[in-house]
């Protein structure tokens, strides 16, 4: 039998930390993109409910603004700061599909999990680009089997509402 406690005490420790990266991420230098993402992304999907993210997201996304030269982890976490604060991100977006075409396979793949993670239908209706992202769950799908399983995964989350729209409308 599975102790629920041990996960119960993870998922606190988990919260904790995001907390902590929500109050201290502009004086701690430990603090890294990928954990603000993390955060942005566990809003974005429910799993967080502190309403300081959006907070963060705002800040994050100006102080992003002013930056000249963008990484693609920065790009990532622009696109989900943006879709949380309901801001046009599609500068953004060009910037990543460039990256993402321009990258090595093994950069490519990577960059294409970190995409799929934050996005949710709210943000594909945003950027209306559905045969590009359609395009990356099929490269992901030739490569190994955890791979293949996210997209399949990501796919179901992203398009299940979609095919059941049009089977209704026909």
């Amino acid at each position: 039998m599975i102790n629920a406690g041990l996960f119960m005490d993870k998922i606190n420790e988990i919260e904790k930390r995001m907390d902590y990266v929500i109050e201290n991420w502009e004086s701690d230098t430990k603090i890294i993109p990928q954990e603000i993402r993390f955060i942005l992304s566990a809003y974005l999907y429910g799993l967080y409910k502190n309403k300081k993210v959006e907070d963060l997201a705002k800040v994050y996304l100006r102080k992003i603004k002013e930056e000249r030269r963008l990484e693609s982890e920065t790009i990532l976490t622009a696109i989900a700061s943006a879709s949380i604060v309901n801001e046009d991100f599609s500068e953004y977006w060009n910037k990543i599909k460039k990256k993402i075409d321009r990258s090595s396979a093994t950069e490519k793949s990577n960059l294409i999990v970190q995409l799929l993670i934050i996005l949710t239908p709210n943000t594909l209706k945003k950027i209306n680009d559905v045969q590009y992202i359609k395009t990356l769950l099929k490269d992901l799908r030739k490569q190994d089997t955890e791979k293949k399983l996210f997209s399949y995964w990501i796919e179901m989350y992203l398009f299940s509402k979609e095919e059941k729209n049009n089977h209704k409308s026909k």
